[in-house]
């Protein structure tokens, strides 16, 4: 018993040519690898692009998620009432911050509090959360020390120039006061 054989056209020539069983199956199956490998490959690459998403998105230091949000959104009463106590004792409250000093590597952030008499406050103990609006993520807490009266100072590793977040907390025997800043710092 033979084979069953078709009959095909050359591209070259106009001659018939036999084609047989095994060689269309041989053919079939090569064309049939081509093409799972093409789907495989299509969805290897759609897992690799997703996967290098996650990494960037979870790896990136200009991602920030406000910290423990949830308890701030409960105690919004009380940091309402903090942030309206420099307001209702009329303080002006001026935060500076220096150029970057080239023997320590770190700025001064000084901080000047008056009272509605331009009066200097002292006395008090004041901190901060410091952060670059590139790099949300990288928050720094400064504690201040009053180097004259009503001037506190503190040194920060934060030398980035751009727009600064500042949340100074000013504790005293008025209770506790906070204030919240955007600085464009040279």
């Amino acid at each position: 018993m033979t084979q069953p054989t078709l009959i095909a056209t050359d591209s070259t020539s106009a001659i018939p040519t036999r084609t047989t069983a095994t060689e269309l199956a041989r053919v079939e199956r090569n064309a049939r690898r081509w093409w799972v490998a093409g789907i495989v490959g299509l969805l290897s690459l759609q897992v690799v692009i997703g996967v290098g998403s996650v990494i960037l998105a979870v790896g990136d230091p200009t991602v920030a998620i406000v910290p423990n949000y949830h308890q701030k959104a409960l105690d919004w009463d009380a940091s309402q009432r903090a942030v309206h106590l420099t307001e209702k004792l009329g303080w002006q409250v001026v935060p500076l911050v220096s150029l970057t000093s080239p023997e320590t590597g770190k700025r001064l952030v000084r901080v000047a509090i008056r009272d509605r008499m331009d009066q200097p406050v002292s006395d008090l103990n004041l901190s901060a959360r410091v952060y670059h609006h590139a790099r949300g993520s990288e928050v720094y807490d400064l504690t201040f020390v009053e180097t004259d009266a009503g001037y506190y100072e503190a040194m920060t590793s934060l030398v980035q120039p751009g727009m600064w977040q500042v949340s100074l907390q000013i504790e005293g025997s008025h209770g506790i006061a906070s204030d919240t800043r955007e600085m464009m710092v040279e």
